[in-house]
């Protein structure tokens, strides 16, 4: 069969098959993509299957990543393929976002909004609305991500598209959550359950076990948090009942052993919050070892704060020193600031419950040095936020003002048309006219 690609492309292909073959040892998804790539002669199906290993990729490996979004970019361009090259761009711009380069990443996101409207797809508008969400997300601009998260969901119940509505649903809980956490303002609390449950019914409209489990862990830990801003220990026992309820579906359906993990961390939470340290302890040592087992190094970490606040809690310094040291030993190899900060913030108490003031002192020094780092590094964000909003509203005024030059550009043709056309009219009549007069 003759190939449908130049040998160019062809080449291209093949190095990124190699590539692929080196990083998916142990990813069958990228396997299978990678056999559907070598197979085909479809640039569309290929397009498909690229966008979706870079999807894979796009936090392990995002070079891996930007080499076949771009890949998929170029052939869906090629083969005309227009919601090929807008899925192809939402990649690009997480890769963006993830680099710290936001208004590049919402400068594609925008342009691939504006294909997706011109070509009418629903469901690429609604996904570029909520890749637009995570931006703002990111840069803690919380209205603007709410903001576009309805337009996702509305899009996307419009479409029928029961899984990206869930999906947006659960960022505007999401952010809702976080307005009401920083803010202490629990109206925004009650809003984020009320939008859960709304994901949750439509989970079990649709029989998603997944998507209803995420939600009952949504709804833990929401309550988990309204019970600290309220003080009513009742929403603590809501959230138990939410646990089990994802624990159960979870052990049942076999669908994913994550959940099973934060379902147990979220009941230890509550319980820990109880004033039950030895049963919070429990359920965070069976997270523990599911997350190992899974080597996920950031749900480790965290789980080695919460044990360590558990055992302070019980006076058993030495169980807390060593979470702690572990927990220090394995934020430090990433430098991850937040749970270094919030680590020697524990120990500094630990060690002055102990009255052992030198080690004390120095955990307090490297606890002020992180948070003040920390601070630094939000205070950039704040600035790379505005400075990111300041450019996208001078883009949208140069382009508004481009439109307006050239609608008084295209009035002032219209008129001089319009005079001409006047113009001939009235000759041609006065020709007439003459025309008419002389013959008489």
């Amino acid at each position: 069969m003759k190939s449908l690609l130049p040998k160019s492309n062809i080449l291209v292909l093949v190095l990124l098959l190699v590539l692929s073959n080196l990083e998916a040892q142990d990813n069958p998804v990228v396997d299978s993509l990678l056999k559907v790539i070598s197979l085909t002669n479809d640039n569309v199906v290929k397009a498909d299957a690229l966008c979706s290993i870079a999807n894979e990729y796009k936090y392990s490996n995002p070079k891996i990543a930007s080499t076949y979004a771009n890949k998929a970019q170029q052939l869906s361009q090629k083969a005309k393929y227009l919601h090929g090259e807008i899925m192809a761009m939402n990649i690009l711009a997480v890769l963006d976002q993830n680099k710290g380069n936001y208004l590049d990443a919402l400068t594609k996101l925008k342009d691939a909004l504006e294909i997706a409207n011109k070509e009418n797809d629903t469901k690429a508008i609604a996904h570029c609305f909520l890749s637009i969400g995570d931006v703002y997300s990111t840069l803690k601009s919380y209205d603007k991500a709410i903001s576009n998260y309805e337009k996702s969901a509305a899009l996307s119940e419009q479409a029928k598209d029961d899984q990206s509505t869930i999906a947006a649903l659960g960022r505007i809980g999401n952010r809702n959550m976080d307005k009401g956490n920083e803010g202490n303002d629990t109206s925004y609390i009650v809003k984020a359950i009320a939008i859960y449950e709304h994901a949750r019914q439509i989970a079990v409209q649709i029989k998603d076990d997944q998507k209803i489990i995420d939600a009952y862990i949504n709804l833990a830990d929401a309550y988990i948090i309204f019970g600290k801003k309220t003080g009513n220990r009742n929403y603590y026992f809501w959230s138990i009942d939410h646990s089990l309820r994802s624990l159960k579906l979870a052990r049942e359906s076999k669908v994913s052993h994550a959940s099973e993990a934060i379902s147990l961390l979220n009941m230890g939470e509550a319980y820990e919050n109880l004033g039950l340290a030895s049963k919070a302890i429990h359920y965070y040592e069976l997270a523990l070892e599911m997350y190992k087992a899974r080597d996920d190094k950031y749900w480790i970490m965290n789980i080695h704060k919460l044990l360590a606040k558990s055992y302070l809690s019980l006076d058993n310094y030495p169980e807390a020193v060593e979470h702690l040291e572990t927990g220090i030993g394995l934020a430090k190899k990433d430098n991850l600031k937040v749970y270094l900060r919030d680590y020697y913030s524990l120990l500094t108490s630990v060690y002055f419950q102990k009255n052992d003031f030198k080690n004390a002192f120095a955990a307090q020094q490297a606890f002020i040095n992180y948070k003040d780092s920390i601070i630094n590094e939000n205070t950039s964000i704040s600035i790379a936020r505005l400075q990111t909003e300041l450019e996208l509203d001078k883009k949208d005024l140069e382009i508004e003002l481009l439109n307006k030059s050239s609608d008084i550009q295209n009035e002032k043709i219209k008129t001089q048309t319009t005079q001409r056309n006047f113009l001939i009219a009235g000759f041609v009549l006065a020709l007439i006219l003459l025309v008419i007069f002389y013959y008489r």
